[in-house]
């Protein structure tokens, strides 16, 4: 097979990389790319990069194995205005916000970027009240993880019920020391 029949698009304008992506297979996207560095900057119908594809689904990995392998300077930018913005949205979307907040940093103009079709990754955060302690929903017992700090080390909880609801909890933070509650 020849490297630019690789390249061969689907019905939705995809390329086995942009399926690659999809699903998350980094070893099927590291071969197609030996034989073909091109197919990193193939846009599909939507006008998406096999790296805006794996953002939108979640593909953290993907993400983070195609990110150097993606140019810079191909058109349209891929890290930069409509594009950059819909990779970020894509993050923030999928729940990839520690690779967002690298991306982030590393463009900061993206925060206030957007498209005519596509929000701001601004608007992406604000939609997603599980990124904020506050808009979460958490049930008693992720509120009591949550509200110990990152030196515990060890929460235990037993709960029993006949008509005697008890609850038990037991806190081992990092000097061993041991603090119980009975409810």
């Amino acid at each position: 097979m020849l490297p630019d029949d690789l390249a061969i698009k689907d019905s939705s304008g995809s390329t086995a990389l942009h399926t690659a992506a999809h699903v998350g297979n980094i070893e099927a996207a590291t071969l197609l790319i030996q034989r073909n560095p091109n197919l990193a900057i193939v846009l599909n119908n939507d006008n998406e990069l096999p790296l805006h594809v794996a953002a939108k689904y979640g593909q953290g990995e993907m993400v983070l194995h195609l990110l150097p392998i993606t140019k810079e300077d191909a058109e349209p930018k891929p890290f930069e205005e409509e594009s950059g913005a819909k990779l970020l949205c894509g993050l923030i979307d999928s729940g990839l916000y520690d690779i967002a907040l690298s991306f982030l940093q590393q463009y900061p103009k993206l925060s206030s970027a957007s498209s005519p079709v596509e929000p701001s990754p601004l608007e992406s955060i604000a939609r997603e009240p599980s990124a904020f302690r506050s808009g979460a929903r958490l049930n008693i017992c992720q509120r009591l993880i949550y509200y110990f700090d990152e030196k515990s080390l060890a929460l235990f909880i037993s709960y029993s019920n006949n008509a005697g609801e008890r609850w038990d909890m037991w806190l081992m933070n990092e000097y061993g020391k041991v603090e119980s509650w009975t409810k």
